[in-house]
């Protein structure tokens, strides 16, 4: 929901704006554009298909719980006449 500060440019800079509850999550998506690459020993397809709609259900569990964390309980009574 929000950018970094700073562009990742280097390698070892560490991952502070997504959370490390995330970081397995996103080897699938390193993962399907592994797959993807075109090259006669690694490129898979269905594979690639695979870890990208496990990805994408991973997004959508991770934006429902986002969205059940904003939910605030509202107590309305009603005062009567």
């Amino acid at each position: 929901y929000r950018l970094p500060l700073q562009q990742l440019t280097a390698a070892g800079q560490s991952l502070d704006e997504i959370g490390g509850e995330h970081h397995f999550h996103l080897l699938k998506w390193m993962q399907h554009l592994a797959y993807l690459k075109q090259d006669s020993e690694i490129y898979d397809k269905g594979r690639s298909d695979e870890q990208k709609a496990a990805f994408v259900d991973y997004c959508a569990l991770a934006k429902a719980e986002v969205e059940r964390y904003k939910h605030k309980t509202r107590v309305a009574a009603y005062g009567g006449i």
